[in-house]
């Protein structure tokens, strides 16, 4: 679909304020993108005490969480890398790795080298994980397949926990106000969290800040800002 396509079709599905709104976004983050590589703009963000450079991506108008979900997981990667680990979703291949050596990718439905196509509720292994990670996959999970099944991330929990070592690790992260059912879940104890943690969106530039939830809790997904604008990062220990 090109620009004048995308143009309308957005006018059509969204309206004239949102199609507005969203051209503007996308030519601010355009002309934001090159001042950026101009100036060598590169600032940080931190997260639980931790300063971290915000992902340097090279699509100008891929101004989405990615920024600060990238730098967190592939800096645990590293941290972690002798170790066994699994990641849902084949997300982190796009950005830190050439290749699947490194760990373990489930994804039932991206088609990629070394990516193991199955459904994470039924996928078995004889060895366990010391850690499993997941980059806003979870919240498609049941949610955007067809037929539809919303506590398919519960059960998809639960199948994490049967494959992760006793000491290890599930953590994750995960766009508020994107899955109601899961947002609920994690809310009302469904799914248990040892820690959970919380990032807002603050600007058109896209810089987050650490948050609490009653802050968190009041962000809309899709608005003021594209994407998420509220992340949370959830930890089990098993």
């Amino acid at each position: 679909m090109n620009r004048i396509h995308l143009f309308f079709h957005l006018l059509k599905t969204k309206g004239l304020l949102a199609t507005l709104r969203i051209s503007f976004e996308k030519l601010f983050y355009l002309c934001y993108f090159i001042l950026e590589r101009i100036l060598n703009l590169r600032s940080h963000f931190v997260f639980n005490d931790k300063k971290y450079a915000y992902w340097k991506q090279t699509n100008p108008l891929a101004r989405t969480e990615r920024l600060i979900e990238i730098p967190i997981f592939a800096d645990l990667v590293q941290k972690n890398k002798s170790k066994r680990i699994m990641e849902l979703g084949n997300v982190l291949y796009h950005y830190i790795s050439n290749d699947h050596t490194g760990h373990t990718v489930v994804d039932k439905y991206e088609q990629c080298a070394g990516v193991i196509n199955e459904d994470i509720i039924s996928y078995k292994t004889d060895k366990k994980f010391d850690l499993i990670i997941s980059v806003s996959t979870l919240e498609h999970v049941g949610w955007e397949e067809n037929p539809k099944e919303e506590s398919k991330c519960i059960a998809a929990i639960d199948n994490m926990k049967k494959l992760t070592k006793k000491g290890g690790r599930i953590i994750f992260s995960v766009p508020l106000g994107f899955n109601h059912f899961l947002d609920k879940a994690i809310e009302q104890g469904r799914i248990k969290l040892d820690e959970q943690y919380f990032m807002k969106r603050v600007s058109l530039t896209n810089r987050w800040k650490q948050c609490s939830y009653a802050q968190a809790r009041k962000v809309k997904y899709a608005y003021p800002f594209v994407c998420g604008n509220a992340i949370t990062v959830g930890v089990i220990r098993v």
